[in-house]
Protein backbone atom coordinates (compact mmCIF):
# COMPACT_ATOMS: atom_id res chain seq x y z
CA UNK A 1 0.00 0.00 0.00
CA UNK A 2 0.88 3.63 -0.49
CA UNK A 3 -0.18 6.89 0.94
CA UNK A 4 -2.57 8.95 -0.44
CA UNK A 5 -5.61 10.66 0.07
CA UNK A 6 -8.22 8.38 -1.58
CA UNK A 7 -11.47 6.66 0.55
CA UNK A 8 -10.00 3.45 2.05
CA UNK A 9 -12.17 0.23 1.92
CA UNK A 10 -12.38 -1.66 5.31
CA UNK A 11 -10.65 -4.75 4.12
CA UNK A 12 -7.60 -2.31 3.06
CA UNK A 13 -7.86 -0.50 6.79
CA UNK A 14 -7.58 -3.87 8.25
CA UNK A 15 -5.49 -5.58 6.33
CA UNK A 16 -1.84 -5.50 4.22
CA UNK A 17 1.37 -3.60 5.48
CA UNK A 18 2.45 -0.40 4.87
CA UNK A 19 6.47 0.56 5.08
CA UNK A 20 6.20 4.18 6.94
CA UNK A 21 9.52 6.13 6.73
CA UNK A 22 10.41 8.09 9.72
CA UNK A 23 8.03 11.29 9.74
CA UNK A 24 5.22 9.46 9.78
CA UNK A 25 6.04 6.97 12.32
CA UNK A 26 6.65 10.15 14.67
CA UNK A 27 3.48 11.88 13.80
CA UNK A 28 1.62 8.46 14.29
CA UNK A 29 3.54 8.52 17.90
CA UNK A 30 3.09 11.98 18.86
CA UNK A 31 -0.60 11.59 17.47
CA UNK A 32 -1.01 8.37 20.35
CA UNK A 33 0.49 10.34 23.47
CA UNK A 34 -1.60 13.41 22.68
CA UNK A 35 -4.40 10.88 22.63
CA UNK A 36 -3.53 9.63 26.03
CA UNK A 37 -3.62 13.13 26.77
CA UNK A 38 -7.33 13.77 25.62
CA UNK A 39 -8.32 10.48 27.25
CA UNK A 40 -7.02 11.87 30.58
CA UNK A 41 -9.04 15.24 30.15
CA UNK A 42 -12.12 13.03 29.74
CA UNK A 43 -11.49 11.09 32.79
CA UNK A 44 -10.97 14.67 34.70
CA UNK A 45 -14.27 16.24 32.81
CA UNK A 46 -16.32 13.01 34.21
CA UNK A 47 -15.42 13.45 37.44
CA UNK A 48 -15.75 16.88 37.57
CA UNK A 49 -19.20 16.51 36.72
CA UNK A 50 -20.09 13.85 38.05
CA UNK A 51 -19.52 15.68 41.64
CA UNK A 52 -21.01 19.20 40.44
CA UNK A 53 -24.33 19.05 40.16
CA UNK A 54 -24.25 22.27 38.95
CA UNK A 55 -22.88 20.15 35.78
CA UNK A 56 -25.25 17.46 36.68
CA UNK A 57 -28.27 19.44 36.61
CA UNK A 58 -26.80 21.95 33.27
CA UNK A 59 -25.80 19.02 30.95
CA UNK A 60 -29.63 17.32 31.61
CA UNK A 61 -31.75 19.59 30.42
CA UNK A 62 -31.91 21.10 26.34
CA UNK A 63 -29.87 24.04 26.67
CA UNK A 64 -27.03 22.02 28.05
CA UNK A 65 -26.95 19.75 24.87
CA UNK A 66 -26.91 22.55 23.01
CA UNK A 67 -23.98 24.10 25.16
CA UNK A 68 -22.85 20.94 24.83
CA UNK A 69 -22.87 19.98 20.95
CA UNK A 70 -21.69 23.99 20.43
CA UNK A 71 -18.47 22.83 22.62
CA UNK A 72 -17.89 19.55 20.75
CA UNK A 73 -17.45 20.90 17.64
CA UNK A 74 -16.04 24.58 18.28
CA UNK A 75 -13.14 22.83 20.45
CA UNK A 76 -11.80 20.80 17.90
CA UNK A 77 -12.07 23.67 15.15
CA UNK A 78 -9.92 25.39 17.35
CA UNK A 79 -7.59 22.78 17.91
CA UNK A 80 -7.14 22.69 14.06
CA UNK A 81 -6.19 25.92 13.91
CA UNK A 82 -3.68 25.61 16.30
CA UNK A 83 -2.41 22.20 14.99
CA UNK A 84 1.00 24.19 14.49
CA UNK A 85 0.95 25.47 17.60
CA UNK A 86 2.50 22.87 20.01
CA UNK A 87 1.56 24.43 22.90
CA UNK A 88 -1.89 25.40 22.12
CA UNK A 89 -2.54 21.89 20.02
CA UNK A 90 -1.85 20.28 23.12
CA UNK A 91 -4.41 22.21 25.52
CA UNK A 92 -6.79 22.07 22.98
CA UNK A 93 -7.15 18.51 22.98
CA UNK A 94 -6.65 18.25 26.46
CA UNK A 95 -10.00 20.83 26.84
CA UNK A 96 -11.86 18.54 23.82
CA UNK A 97 -11.22 15.51 26.40
CA UNK A 98 -12.54 17.17 29.32
CA UNK A 99 -15.46 18.54 27.55
CA UNK A 100 -16.21 15.26 26.44
CA UNK A 101 -15.98 13.85 30.07
CA UNK A 102 -18.41 16.83 31.28
CA UNK A 103 -21.01 15.75 28.52
CA UNK A 104 -21.06 12.21 29.71
CA UNK A 105 -21.23 13.08 33.23
CA UNK A 106 -25.12 12.69 33.74
CA UNK A 107 -24.91 9.28 32.30
CA UNK A 108 -21.75 8.52 34.10
CA UNK A 109 -24.04 9.30 37.54
CA UNK A 110 -26.92 7.04 36.56
CA UNK A 111 -24.89 4.30 36.27
CA UNK A 112 -22.92 5.20 39.41
CA UNK A 113 -26.60 5.59 40.84
CA UNK A 114 -27.18 1.89 39.53
CA UNK A 115 -24.16 0.06 40.68
CA UNK A 116 -22.00 1.84 42.66
CA UNK A 117 -18.58 2.26 40.33
CA UNK A 118 -18.89 -1.26 38.91
CA UNK A 119 -20.28 -0.09 35.62
CA UNK A 120 -18.25 3.01 35.23
CA UNK A 121 -14.91 1.25 35.99
CA UNK A 122 -15.64 -2.18 34.13
CA UNK A 123 -16.37 0.74 31.30
CA UNK A 124 -13.14 2.89 31.37
CA UNK A 125 -10.90 -0.65 32.15
CA UNK A 126 -12.09 -2.07 29.23
CA UNK A 127 -11.90 1.10 27.20
CA UNK A 128 -8.40 1.46 28.31
CA UNK A 129 -7.19 -2.38 27.68
CA UNK A 130 -8.27 -1.33 23.85
CA UNK A 131 -6.25 1.53 23.88
CA UNK A 132 -3.02 0.62 25.79
CA UNK A 133 -3.11 -2.35 24.00
CA UNK A 134 -2.98 -0.53 20.22
CA UNK A 135 -0.84 1.59 21.36
CA UNK A 136 1.67 -0.62 22.59
CA UNK A 137 1.93 -2.50 19.22
CA UNK A 138 2.02 1.16 17.79
CA UNK A 139 5.43 2.22 19.33
CA UNK A 140 6.87 -1.68 18.91
CA UNK A 141 5.92 -2.40 15.04
CA UNK A 142 8.61 -0.19 14.62
CA UNK A 143 8.41 1.47 10.78
CA UNK A 144 5.83 -1.24 9.24
CA UNK A 145 2.25 -1.18 9.91
CA UNK A 146 0.23 -4.28 9.74
CA UNK A 147 -3.22 -3.68 10.92
CA UNK A 148 -4.15 -7.75 10.84
CA UNK A 149 -0.56 -8.03 13.53
CA UNK A 150 -2.28 -4.86 15.38
CA UNK A 151 -6.42 -6.55 15.37
CA UNK A 152 -4.74 -10.08 16.83
CA UNK A 153 -2.50 -8.06 19.36
CA UNK A 154 -5.41 -5.86 20.65
CA UNK A 155 -8.02 -8.64 20.59
CA UNK A 156 -5.77 -10.41 22.75
CA UNK A 157 -4.90 -8.08 25.21
CA UNK A 158 -8.85 -7.35 25.33
CA UNK A 159 -9.88 -10.98 26.04
CA UNK A 160 -7.15 -11.28 28.40
CA UNK A 161 -8.28 -7.65 30.08
CA UNK A 162 -11.90 -8.76 30.68
CA UNK A 163 -11.23 -12.11 31.84
CA UNK A 164 -8.64 -9.90 34.74
CA UNK A 165 -11.55 -7.43 34.82
CA UNK A 166 -14.25 -10.38 35.32
CA UNK A 167 -11.94 -11.21 38.51
CA UNK A 168 -11.94 -8.29 40.18
CA UNK A 169 -15.51 -7.29 39.48
CA UNK A 170 -17.14 -10.32 39.21
CA UNK A 171 -19.46 -9.73 35.85
CA UNK A 172 -21.78 -11.94 35.07
CA UNK A 173 -20.95 -14.26 32.23
CA UNK A 174 -23.13 -12.19 29.53
CA UNK A 175 -21.45 -8.95 31.46
CA UNK A 176 -18.25 -10.46 30.48
CA UNK A 177 -19.08 -11.29 26.77
CA UNK A 178 -20.17 -7.83 26.28
CA UNK A 179 -16.96 -6.66 27.21
CA UNK A 180 -15.07 -8.99 25.21
CA UNK A 181 -17.17 -8.17 21.96
CA UNK A 182 -17.27 -4.38 22.74
CA UNK A 183 -13.41 -4.60 23.46
CA UNK A 184 -13.04 -6.66 20.29
CA UNK A 185 -15.19 -4.03 18.28
CA UNK A 186 -13.48 -1.18 20.14
CA UNK A 187 -9.94 -2.95 18.29
CA UNK A 188 -11.13 -2.65 15.06
CA UNK A 189 -12.29 0.55 15.39
CA UNK A 190 -8.94 2.21 16.94
CA UNK A 191 -7.14 -0.12 14.33
CA UNK A 192 -9.21 1.17 11.42
CA UNK A 193 -9.05 4.82 12.53
CA UNK A 194 -5.05 4.28 12.87
CA UNK A 195 -5.06 3.22 8.95
CA UNK A 196 -6.70 6.04 8.27
CA UNK A 197 -4.32 8.25 9.74
CA UNK A 198 -1.32 6.44 8.30
CA UNK A 199 -2.74 6.02 5.00
CA UNK A 200 -3.65 9.87 4.71
CA UNK A 201 -0.92 12.05 3.57
CA UNK A 202 -2.02 15.25 4.23
CA UNK A 203 -1.88 15.15 8.19
CA UNK A 204 1.39 16.61 8.93
CA UNK A 205 0.45 17.53 11.83
CA UNK A 206 -0.25 15.18 15.36
CA UNK A 207 -2.84 17.45 16.28
CA UNK A 208 -5.70 16.52 13.95
CA UNK A 209 -5.09 12.34 14.13
CA UNK A 210 -5.37 12.41 17.84
CA UNK A 211 -8.27 13.93 17.19
CA UNK A 212 -9.58 11.46 14.93
CA UNK A 213 -8.36 8.65 17.47
CA UNK A 214 -9.84 10.57 20.47
CA UNK A 215 -13.69 9.99 18.35
CA UNK A 216 -12.98 6.72 18.25
CA UNK A 217 -12.12 6.26 21.99
CA UNK A 218 -14.87 8.56 23.03
CA UNK A 219 -17.55 6.12 20.90
CA UNK A 220 -16.18 3.01 22.50
CA UNK A 221 -16.37 4.18 25.98
CA UNK A 222 -19.95 5.39 25.30
CA UNK A 223 -21.37 2.27 23.76
CA UNK A 224 -19.77 -0.14 26.62
CA UNK A 225 -21.13 2.14 29.13
CA UNK A 226 -24.70 2.16 27.66
CA UNK A 227 -24.68 -1.62 26.96
CA UNK A 228 -23.33 -2.15 30.91
CA UNK A 229 -25.72 0.07 31.95
CA UNK A 230 -28.98 -1.67 29.67
CA UNK A 231 -27.86 -4.83 31.17
CA UNK A 232 -27.65 -3.97 34.64
CA UNK A 233 -30.94 -2.18 33.87
CA UNK A 234 -32.99 -4.96 33.03
CA UNK A 235 -31.54 -7.57 35.69
CA UNK A 236 -33.81 -8.83 38.37
CA UNK A 237 -32.12 -9.80 41.28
Amino acid sequence: MAYGQQELSWSEKLSGSLAMDSDRVLIIRKSYLLLFLAVAGMAVGGYTGINSPVILNLFRGWMGWILAMLALNAVPILAMKFQDNPTMGTLMLFLNGFIAGVVLSPMLYVAQMMSGYQIVSSAGLITLFVFISVTVYVFVSGTRWQPSRALWFGIFAGIMGAIVLNMFMALSIIGTLIAVGIGVMGVIALVSSTSEVIHNSELRSPVPSALMLFSGVFMIFQSVLYLLMSFAGGRRD
